[in-house]
């Protein structure tokens, strides 16, 4: 297919330029992947897509990776991708994790009292395409593993300030 004629298909999935849609052609390569991130969009509101928009659906990278894949406990793919996670991305991991532990803790108890997708995503404060990519896992991150959680995550921060970084995030994993 032509650039034109997938641009042109990309335009009748969501609002996108047709410098937008040549970007995003660009960095996923596929048509197919280009729609399935362009799917997304209707999460977010009824503006029209651009490049920036495009690089947050499109750019995951390796910390991010590392947490989608331990908050899913996916625990070998984590240990993969911790290796991958730059030292100075560990505090910025810490971070991300804290933070998410607190929206999986709320999409836990959103879903527990059966509320649907965008009620529970306005209850967990994120966005609906956030909240669809994690709700699979919420259940797990009762009281008990969020606290639990948020105690590894203590001890790993506080290694860490200590200048701790061989196997920092691999331990992370395996108390997780």
């Amino acid at each position: 297919m032509a650039e034109d004629e997938a641009v042109k298909v990309l335009q009748m999935f969501s609002a996108i330029s047709d410098e937008a849609a040549r970007y995003l052609l660009s960095v996923t390569t596929e048509l197919g992947r280009a729609i399935e991130l362009l799917r997304k969009t209707s999460y977010f509101s009824k503006t029209e897509v651009n490049n920036t928009i495009v690089d947050l659906l499109v750019n995951r990278g390796e910390d991010e990776t590392f947490v989608f894949d331990l908050l899913h406990e996916r625990k070998s793919q984590a240990c993969a991708s911790a290796a991958l996670v730059p030292e100075d991305s560990y505090s910025a991991v810490i971070g991300l994790l804290d933070q998410r532990l607190g929206v999986m803790s709320r999409l836990q108890r959103a879903q527990r009292e059966g509320n649907p997708l965008r009620e529970t995503a306005s209850i967990a404060s994120v966005p609906v395409f956030v909240a669809k990519e994690l709700i699979s896992s919420a259940p797990i991150y009762d009281q008990q593993k969020v606290t639990s959680c948020a105690a590894v995550l203590r001890f790993i921060d506080e290694h860490f300030s200590r200048g701790a970084r061989a196997g920092l995030l691999e331990v992370l994993v395996a108390l997780w």
